[in-house]
């Protein structure tokens, strides 16, 4: 059986986290993450077609604003040297912002439109 303690309750909720986000800001922000996430999945299934993807794997934290470890050491267990990593990361982020937009173009009704929308994407991430 377990106990259930009423005069427990103020404390426990003041234990919760506080959110003082409107139900939209939350919206917006999903939203947001997700159109980042599916542009990082499409990514993904082009280094799966090309046959990199434990590549892809190792390098997406570039991507993603993660910790990860020194290109140096990197370069080394892909056995590459550290520029031609470097040039490989540059190109990913290249091709990144490329499907992002692309994304972002097929959501708004007019091309001139796209600027402000990923304006509007990265303050609906960034805000918190």
């Amino acid at each position: 059986m377990l106990a259930f303690e009423v005069s427990n309750g103020k404390e426990m909720y003041a234990r919760e986290p506080v959110c003082h986000e409107t139900p939209e800001r939350i919206y917006e922000r999903r939203w947001a993450l997700t159109l980042l996430d599916r542009v990082i999945e499409r990514l993904r299934d082009e280094f799966v077609r090309h046959g990199r993807l434990e590549h892809f794997k190792r390098i997406k934290f570039t991507l993603l604003g993660e910790a990860g470890i020194p290109y140096a050491d990197l370069a080394r267990e892909l056995e590459t040297n550290e520029a031609s990593l470097k040039v490989g990361i540059h190109r990913l982020r290249k091709r990144y912002r490329e499907i992002l937009r692309a994304e972002v173009a097929d959501l708004v009704a007019d091309p001139a439109d796209v600027d402000s929308e990923l304006r509007y994407l990265i303050s609906a991430v960034g805000k918190k």
